[in-house]
């Protein structure tokens, strides 16, 4: 099973994650797909911003000839492997993560 949010998560970045129970982390690295790719759509020009946002440098004319394109082309494709590699890691998810941002699992508090 962990192999399947695996894909999900190579696919859409954050689908394996909420697969996983893991609602905070699918919400980050959805937000962080999200803008990457209207990034790319800012930086194209009228005609191709669909295939920019979805291919990257890829799907742009001159994409692969601008710096900025492809240090965000290479931004993207390691956040779909980072989000790959972390759905498939771990396997329940962390139901006190609420808490801990209140610091309620401290000794102290």
């Amino acid at each position: 099973m962990r192999w399947v949010r695996g894909v999900l998560s190579a696919l859409v970045p954050g689908l394996g994650q909420l697969a996983a129970g893991r609602i905070g982390d699918a919400a980050l690295f959805l937000v962080a797909v999200c803008w990457t790719r209207l990034f790319f759509a800012g930086l194209a020009a009228d005609g191709e911003r669909l295939s920019a946002a979805l291919g990257g440098a890829f799907g742009m004319a001159r994409g692969l000839a601008m710096p900025t394109v492809v240090v965000i082309t290479v931004i993207t494709l390691g956040l779909h492997v980072f989000a790959a590699w972390d759905a498939a890691r771990k396997g329940r998810p962390d139901i006190r993560w609420p808490a801990r941002l209140v610091g309620a699992d401290r000794p102290d508090a």
